[in-house]
C-alpha cells in the first residue's frame, strides 16, 4: 500500500524552527509504504522490497523535478537506518552538541527512537 498526504503549503507559516528544518522554500509531502504479510522469516526480504520501492519512487520525484538527492525526510515517515543528515540536515551538529552538553551520560539513547 502507498500512500501520501499531501499538506498545504500554509503548513510552515507558524513555523518558528525547530531540529526538523522544514521551510516554505522546500515543501514536502510526506508518504508512506506499507506491505502487510505474516511470515516473520520474511522480514528480510519485506524491508529490502520497501526500501526498493522507496528509492524508484524518490529517484522518479528527482527525475520529474519534485524532489532532490538531499530532500529532508519527515521522522515520522522515515525507514530503519535512514542518515541522520536526511532527517535533520544542517541542524545535526547543533543537536550533538546540545545532546553532549545536556545528555553527557547518553541516557536518551536508552530510549527508541532516533540516536544523534
Amino acid at each position: 500500500m502507498f500512500t501520501i498526504e499531501p499538506l498545504y503549503s500554509s503548513i510552515f507559516d507558524h513555523s518558528t524552527g525547530g531540529a526538523y528544518p522544514h521551510t516554505a522554500a522546500e515543501p514536502w509531502t510526506p508518504f508512506n509504504l506499507f506491505l502487510g504479510y505474516t511470515d516473520p522469516a520474511s522480514d528480510a526480504a519485506a524491508m529490502a522490497a520497501i526500501q526498493l520501492a522507496a528509492s524508484v519512487i524518490h529517484q522518479t520525484a528527482i527525475a520529474e523535478g519534485q524532489s532532490t538527492p538531499d530532500a529532508i525526510l519527515d521522522i515520522n515517515y522515515a525507514g530503519l537506518g535512514t542518515n541522520l543528515t536526511l532527517l535533520y540536515g544542517d541542524n545535526l551538529p547543533s543537536l550533538r552538541t546540545l545532546r553532549a552538553k545536556y545528555d553527557p551520560n547518553n541516557l536518551l539513547n536508552l530510549t527508541g527512537g532516533w540516536k544523534l
